[in-house]
C-alpha cells in the first residue's frame, strides 16, 4: 500500500491533476476489481492487484506493461494486417518504445 500512497502523492504534485480526476480513475479501476473501495473513498489493492506488483512471486507486472503499452497499439492495427497482408507492427507507431520492466 505504501507504493500506492507514494504514487498518489506524486500525482497530486502535478498542476494537471485534480482530486476529482484521481477519484474517478480509482473508481473505474475499482469497478474492474483491481482496487477495493473502502470508507471515505479510501482505496486498497485486491488480490488481483497484488499480481501487478513487481516484488511478489508470480508477478504479472511486466506482461501488463507490455500488453497495455506498445503491444496495445499493435493490436489496434490488426485490421491493417488484414487489409494489406503486412505486419501490424509496421503501422502501429507507438508513442514510446518498449522498455524493460523494472
Amino acid at each position: 500500500m505504501m507504493n500506492l500512497k507514494l504514487a498518489l502523492r506524486t500525482l497530486f504534485k502535478s498542476p494537471f491533476v485534480t482530486i476529482v480526476a484521481v477519484v474517478s480513475l480509482a473508481l473505474a479501476v475499482a469497478s474492474l476489481g483491481i482496487f477495493a473501495e473502502g470508507e471515505e473513498q479510501r482505496f486498497g489493492l485486491t488480490p488481483i492487484a497484488q499480481l501487478l506488483r513487481s516484488d511478489v512471486p508470480g508477478s504479472q507486472r511486466a506482461m501488463a506493461l507490455m500488453t497495455g503499452g506498445w503491444l496495445y497499439h499493435v493490436y489496434g492495427e490488426l485490421s491493417y494486417s488484414v487489409r494489406t497482408g503486412q505486419p501490424a507492427m509496421a503501422s502501429a507507431r507507438p508513442r514510446s518504445a518498449p522498455r524493460a520492466a523494472r
